[in-house]
């Protein structure tokens, strides 16, 4: 909770320094005094109103990664990081404060209980359109997928990491609201070569534009700002050198972005 290094982005964005809109998020930790640091956090987080940084919601860890990650049949013996009632008490009081949540889960283990904890928060504090998020979703149970979508979640997937056989696809086709980033520092964020990674495991490239566009601006409660090439809209704006409707799925990753766009001012630029 060490609010320095926010300090710093929100400097910058006073100083309109910032060529892309941030939104950061306070790390939670059951070890600690989660619902004091709740309240901490929040204090902290009404300091920063500028549109291009903002801190409005919270991030939990469910599970580890690789041989830690946390799988019912096949590594059971993975981390869990929370306990149910510990979660669900910090998720009912991020939910209360109208903040947002964010859940690291890798493997079935940790997406079957985090779904859980989700839905007792919805039922302890009633519907309203938070955009909870689960992020990863490597392996998960058909049954939790589906209840993902009944919940309203997004989901957060880094799509150099999916496999053909993960959930990709079937948060598409349970209506969960997909978007898709890097995960840095743990690869390399390329759009272009991860809406094709994506297409890979049958999603189509109209969802997987969306899922890199509108679906990222609503998940920040933006959809009316940006997301989509809209009258009215903030004119962010990418202009690439083809038409990736005009050209086969294997070329999307050798398409140039030949300028950048940020609120109609040029920020990037290919050099010839």
């Amino acid at each position: 909770m060490d609010p320095s290094f926010y300090n710093a982005y929100n400097e910058l964005a006073e100083d309109e320094k910032l060529t892309i809109r941030y939104r950061g998020s306070w790390y939670l930790d059951e070890a600690s005094d989660y619902l004091g640091e709740i309240d901490y956090a929040i204090g902290l987080s009404e300091k920063f109103t500028h549109p291009h940084f903002q801190v409005h919601s919270f991030k939990f860890m469910a599970d580890g990664a690789g041989e830690t990650a946390l799988l019912l049949e096949r590594n059971p013996e993975g981390i869990k990081v929370w306990e149910d009632d510990a979660l669900v008490e910090a998720m009912t009081a991020v939910d209360k404060a109208e903040y947002q949540i964010h859940v690291h889960t890798i493997g079935d283990g940790a997406v079957k209980y985090t779904i859980e904890a989700l839905e007792k928060t919805q039922d302890a504090t009633g519907e309203r359109d938070s955009k909870h998020s689960i992020v990863h979703v490597e392996s998960a149970r058909p049954e939790d997928i589906i209840k993902a979508g009944e919940l309203g979640l997004y989901a957060h997937m880094t799509p150099r990491l999916i496999s053909r056989d993960s959930s990709f696809k079937s948060l598409f086709d349970a209506d969960v609201k997909v978007t898709i980033g890097s995960d840095w520092t743990t690869s390399q964020f390329d759009v272009l070569t991860d809406i094709y990674r994506g297409m890979k495991t049958n999603v189509n490239l109209e969802e997987m534009i969306k899922a890199a566009t509108i679906n990222g601006a609503s998940a920040n409660f933006l959809e009316d700002e940006i997301g989509s090439l809209e009258i009215g809209k903030k004119a962010d704006i990418i202009v690439l050198s083809q038409n990736l409707f005009e050209i086969q799925p294997n070329e999307i990753p050798n398409v140039d972005i030949l300028m950048t766009f940020f609120e109609g001012d040029l920020v990037y630029e290919m050099k010839p």
